[in-house]
C-alpha cells in the first residue's frame, strides 16, 4: 500500500511521526503484502490445515481408488465421526479459500473478515471437545497421534488467542496504517 502510494516506508513513517507527534512502531509494516493488507501468518495456515485435517484425509482416500475405504476406516472408524468432521471442518475450509483473495471480497464481506477469527476459535473448540469426549467416554483407545493432535490444537488455541500478528490479519483495514492514504509528503 505504502509503495502504491509512492511514498517510502521511511518518509511515510516520517509523516505519521509529524501528525500525531508520537513515535512509530515500524515492525507492523513487514507483515503487509504487495496489497496493503496484514498477510496471513503461516502458523494460521498450518492451524487452519490442521482444523481441516478431515477434508484432506477424505481427499486422498478418494485419490488412491482401491484403499480409500481401508484409509478412512483406519482414520475413522465409524463412518459418523468422518461425517461430522467434515461438516465441522467446512467452514475453515471456506476461510482458507477467502483469505487467498481477501482484497476481491466484496464490501459486505470486507467488513466482516473479523468474524473469521471467532468462527475459527469456534471451529477450534468443537474439535477439542470432540477429542476430549471421545477420550473420556473411550479411554483405552486413546493414541498418542490423537494425544499430539489435542495438543497441537491447544497451542494453536493459544496462539489465535494471543498473537499479534493473527489480530493484525483479521483487522481488514489496520489504524496502523489507515490515515497514510490521505497525506502528502511534506518539505
Amino acid at each position: 500500500m505504502i509503495a502504491r502510494l509512492g511514498v517510502s516506508e521511511d518518509a511515510a513513517l516520517a509523516i505519521r511521526k509529524q501528525e500525531t507527534g508520537k513515535p512509530v512502531n515500524k515492525g507492523w509494516i513487514l507483515y503487509l503484502d504487495k496489497h496493503g493488507e496484514f498477510r496471513i501468518p503461516v502458523l494460521l495456515w498450518l492451524g487452519w490445515a490442521l482444523l481441516s485435517r478431515s477434508w484432506c484425509l477424505f481427499v486422498l482416500a478418494g485419490v488412491s481408488r482401491d484403499k480409500g475405504p481401508e484409509l478412512l476406516g483406519l482414520f475413522y472408524p465409524y463412518i459418523d465421526e468422518l461425517h461430522w468432521q467434515l461438516a465441522i471442518s467446512f467452514p475453515i475450509l471456506l476461510l482458507m479459500w477467502l483469505a487467498g483473495s481477501r482484497h476481491n471480497l466484496p464490501a459486505w464481506c470486507r467488513d466482516h473478515w473479523w468474524l473469521a477469527k471467532y468462527l475459527t476459535m469456534l471451529v477450534l473448540l468443537i474439535d477439542m471437545s470432540q477429542i476430549i469426549a471421545q477420550m473420556i467416554l473411550a479411554p483405552l483407545t486413546v493414541t498418542l497421534p490423537l494425544l499430539s493432535v489435542l495438543v497441537l490444537l491447544l497451542w494453536f488455541g493459544l496462539y489465535l488467542w494471543r498473537s499479534q500478528q493473527v489480530k493484525w490479519a483479521f483487522e481488514f483495514q489496520p489504524e496502523a496504517y489507515g490515515e497514510l492514504e490521505n497525506t502528502t509528503i511534506k518539505k
